[in-house]
């Protein structure tokens, strides 16, 4: 019986060239432009529809921490009551971020207004935010400028293998990515710890991200995003920087007397929960884009 030959064929499909791929302007060109319009009325809709679902869900949690009953019932109940929450939480960030990017209305002071209150409710200094994420937008996945989500390079990753690892380094090492306890621990650093520190110690942004000076040579603490004088903020910007954080004292202050009045657990149950579902959120819906353009948190 004679032996079969098979041939297989290889289609090799070459780059499209740089004159190919559309420009920005072109692109917008081919969206309606009703795509574009940018509606007060619509847009306070939604904060007012989130705003009276959150003040409802939060006097239904105080009534829930006076219930008396097992904790087989109770604890369901918070579990799903910080789900909720936690939901219409990330709902009210994104609005504040539409507000950062001014796409919420065509009035900037407008905008300004509502992210800053948005924000500081969920305890976000909004124009620190504002100004480093528009740099993120401006330098995104650039290795150097990009204000978050950059990568280590090979170089660096080889460098840290001469040396052992810290506990923190192995949560932040995705190479880990098939060892499961190792993945597990770095996904709950990550999604509980990820935000914070990017806005306490500016982590995951570029070395040369900073408007003074650069990340090896700036002070940990001058790249905060709570330090008005910090490197990652120009002077100018300073006065707002200081605004964002008046918004954060008037919350913590609201958070205390809540803490008074019906007690730190029942309080963090009431905000604190949410607001790590909202952290979770946040960090889940800004992965994806990144990690297509092969850049990760």
């Amino acid at each position: 019986m004679g032996a079969i030959t098979t041939t297989t064929t290889t289609q090799v499909v070459e780059a499209p060239k740089a004159s190919s791929v559309p420009d920005v302007k072109t692109m917008r060109d081919a969206i309606p432009a009703k795509c574009f319009e940018r509606s007060l009325v619509r847009s306070m809709s939604y904060v007012v529809r989130d705003l009276v679902a959150v003040s409802v869900l939060f006097y239904s949690g105080v009534l829930l921490s006076k219930l008396d009953a097992p904790w087989t019932v109770t604890v369901p109940l918070w579990a799903l009551y910080s789900f909720v929450q936690g939901c219409f939480f990330t709902g009210l960030w994104i609005l504040a971020h539409e507000c950062g990017h001014d796409s919420f209305s065509p009035y900037l002071n407008v905008n300004a207004t509502v992210g800053w209150f948005l924000h500081s409710m969920l305890m976000v200094p909004f124009f620190s935010w504002k100004f480093s994420h528009s740099r993120h937008h401006r330098y995104a996945n650039h290795m150097e400028k990009d204000t978050v989500f950059v990568p280590s390079r090979k170089a660096e990753l080889e460098a840290k293998l001469l040396k052992e690892p810290t506990l923190v380094q192995k949560l932040m090492d995705h190479t880990a990515a098939d060892t499961p306890i190792l993945t597990l621990g770095a996904l709950i650093f990550h999604q509980v710890f990820g935000w914070p520190a990017y806005i306490l110690l500016n982590a995951g942004a570029g070395v040369n991200s900073l408007v003074k000076s650069n990340r090896k040579e700036s002070p940990k603490f001058k790249q905060s995003h709570l330090d008005p004088t910090a490197h990652t903020f120009t002077d100018a910007e300073q006065p707002f920087i200081l605004l964002s954080n008046i918004g954060l004292i008037v919350v913590m202050t609201a958070l205390y007397f809540a803490s008074k009045s019906l007690g730190v657990g029942t309080t963090f149950l009431l905000y604190g929960l949410p607001y790590l579902w909202m952290n979770h959120w946040i960090g889940k819906l800004s992965k994806p884009q990144h990690l297509i353009s092969g850049n990760v948190r």
